[in-house]
């Protein structure tokens, strides 16, 4: 994982408005079909963790498990997890994550 590029892209999709941020508006986004992928710190709580997993199952969805504090440190509030809504910044936070 590259992780300054991944933050960089993250930073930078949260800057172009192409992201949704919070567990209620990542599973508006899931419902509404717009989150291409989710980003979950490793530090969200098992509850969290396990609807997540569920939600994103169920719509299909990757769910990127990012190392711990990063989300929260990058989106501020104490928030764990977003998603992204964006077709090109999903597959290349998604290409970053892999490499």
């Amino acid at each position: 994982m590259n992780e300054p590029a991944l933050w960089g892209m993250i930073g930078l999709a949260r800057r172009a408005g192409r992201m949704q941020i919070g567990r209620t508006a990542v599973k508006q986004g899931l419902a509404r079909k717009k989150a291409l992928v989710v980003l979950l710190d490793e530090q969200a709580s098992e509850n969290t963790r396990a609807e997540m997993t569920d939600v994103c199952l169920g719509a299909g969805v990757p769910m990127l498990l990012l190392p711990a504090g990063g989300l929260e440190k990058l989106l501020g509030e104490g928030r764990k997890c977003a998603c992204v809504t964006d077709a090109n910044f999903a597959s290349r936070i998604a290409q970053l994550y892999e490499t």
